[in-house]
């Protein structure tokens, strides 16, 4: 599977933009961790209740033009702050077999390993 990731980091307000290098450095720092290419990273404020952005164009146009294999992200409402745009979104990159993931759903897996572990 293709190692080439697109880091996404959304914050809702103008007022919590220094969030985003926050998200960016988060998100950076898992991409070294499981030794992924980053090809892009995109930073918006605002509420992404709209389906479509520049930023957002610019990841599908690279999945469209297969150059990653993941998406990452803090958590799901980055993305969308409704479920269905979410799950729209979601259809498209498993219909194109690219994966995204959820740091909140990463690090719940990573407890459940370690429970197990123990």
């Amino acid at each position: 599977m293709c190692k080439r990731v697109w880091k996404y980091c959304r914050v809702s307000n103008y007022t919590d933009r220094y969030l985003l290098n926050y998200q960016k450095e988060i998100l950076l720092g898992v991409a070294k961790e499981v030794d992924f290419y980053i090809v892009g990273i995109s930073k918006e404020i605002g509420k992404r209740a709209k389906p479509f952005s520049t930023d957002f164009n610019t990841i599908r146009t690279h999945i469209y033009k297969n150059d990653l294999g993941f998406v990452l992200i803090y958590e799901k409402t980055k993305l969308s702050i409704y479920r269905d745009l979410y799950m729209d979104f979601q259809m498209f990159c498993e219909h194109r077999q690219i994966s995204i993931i959820d740091l909140q759903e990463f690090k719940v897996l990573i407890v459940v390993e370690l429970v197990i572990c123990l």
